[in-house]
């Protein structure tokens, strides 16, 4: 009996196993790629199941390079990694504060690059504005000389006319001194045939008579010449007086456009001067910035910023977040 109750037990549980395993069979879904990517989820690492999408966005450029950091940071920190997977986010933590100093570099390196760009432009601009007014100077030099020699020319018409009318008045003086002289001589002539008609046998008389007539003449030749000196001096007068008054304007004009050429010469000069000092400098400070940040200071940098988080901190106050700037 007991036997019997055994097997009569045994068939039961058996036949209820069967039912079981035939509900779960049919209550399985068939396999599609969606159970597949469940299964395939199931099976993911805590790290891995992260840094998929993180990279996914990453890649697509919705991730900033501080993000990258901080985000392998945390992984870095996580008791859920595996050695390997430790491993894994340390290199790329190490390639993101690379990649940040590198970024960093390069906007330090822009900014110079800008700075030398503005640097000769606001010198380019100041010499142009210079070489302007030294091409006003010019343009003031030559047109007011060209004034002046107008007026100087004009004044020398003027002195030309004035001599011409001289020389008319001279030529009326000489025909009316010849006129005079032909008259007194011809008074002469005939004062000489009425003596001659009445002469008397005195000589004293007629020697005072010559001595007067000599000294009448001699009078007025005397102020024939007095006369010529006049006319001489008033042409030196106009030829000197202002004539010489234009010449010192003209030297006056001269001199003010070279001292003014050479003051804007001597700026332009200073102006290319700072220019080099300033251009220099920034390349001093390049040069440092490439040897203190070369390839090998810059790997340097990374893992010490990677393996120590407060000197990371460090690095970015003193460094990545400055230059970035």
């Amino acid at each position: 009996k007991s036997f019997a109750n055994m097997a009569n037990a045994i068939s039961s549980a058996f036949n209820a196993t069967r039912s079981s395993m035939q509900e779960t069979y049919t209550s399985i879904p068939p396999y599609t790629a969606q159970t597949a990517s469940a299964a395939s989820t199931v099976t993911k690492s805590f790290y891995d199941q992260e840094t998929e999408m993180f990279e996914r966005l990453n890649r697509m450029g919705q991730k900033t390079t501080q993000e990258v950091v901080d985000f392998y940071r945390e992984m870095t920190k996580s008791a859920k990694l595996s050695a390997s997977e430790r491993l894994d986010a340390e290199e790329k933590l190490f390639d993101a504060i690379k990649r940040q100093l590198q970024e960093a570099k390069e906007a330090q390196l822009d900014y110079y690059d800008d700075l030398k760009n503005k640097i000769e432009a606001n010198a380019d601009a100041e010499i142009d504005r210079l070489e302007s007014q030294r091409d006003s100077i010019e343009a003031s030099y030559d047109s007011q000389r060209e004034a002046l020699e107008d007026q100087k020319e004009a004044i020398e018409d003027a002195a030309d006319a004035q001599l011409d009318a001289l020389d008319r008045v001279e030529k009326a003086k000489d025909r009316a001194r010849e006129r005079d002289e032909y008259y007194r001589d011809r008074e002469d002539i005939l004062q000489d045939i009425d003596s001659a008609s009445r002469r008397s046998g005195i000589d004293a008389r007629r020697d005072e008579a010559e001595a007067r007539e000599r000294l009448e003449e001699l009078d007025r030749e005397y102020q024939e010449k007095l006369e010529d000196y006049e006319i001489e001096d008033q042409r030196e007068a106009i030829e000197e007086a202002q004539l010489a008054a234009i010449e010192e304007q003209m030297d006056a004009l001269e001199e003010w456009r070279d001292s003014s050429i050479e003051d804007i010469e001597a700026s332009i000069d200073a102006v290319e001067a700072q220019k080099e000092a300033q251009l220099a400098a920034i390349d001093e400070q390049i040069a440092a910035l490439n040897e203190a940040f070369s390839e090998e200071q810059i790997n340097m940098l990374a893992y010490q910023a990677m393996t120590n988080e407060e000197l990371y901190n460090q690095y970015y106050n003193q460094f990545i977040e400055p230059m970035s700037q």
